[in-house]
C-alpha cells in the first residue's frame, strides 16, 4: 500500500517507470493530476520517482536493519 499521492499518469510518456503511477493503491488513496509537461520538446516532471530506485532503497534499508539486529545480538 502506497502512503503517497499517486499520479494519474494521463499522457505521461514515462509512467510505466514511475513509482507514483505503478505503486499499489492504498485505502483512501490520494491522487494528483499528472504534473509532468513538455518544455522545449523535453518531458519534465519534478514528482517522478524511479520505480527501481525505490525498490533498491527499500532493499538496502531492510539489509541495514538486519545487520543492525545481528550486531545487537553479540
Amino acid at each position: 500500500m502506497a502512503y503517497i499521492s499517486k499520479c494519474e499518469g494521463t499522457n505521461c510518456p514515462i509512467k510505466a517507470e514511475c513509482y507514483r503511477y505503478t505503486a499499489a493503491d492504498g485505502f483512501r488513496q490520494a491522487y494528483m493530476e499528472t504534473p509532468g509537461k513538455f518544455v522545449n520538446k523535453e518531458f519534465r516532471c519534478s514528482f517522478f520517482w524511479l520505480r527501481n530506485t525505490y525498490d533498491r532503497t527499500h532493499d538496502l534499508s531492510q539489509k541495514y536493519i538486519k545487520q543492525f539486529n545481528e550486531k545487537a545480538k553479540q
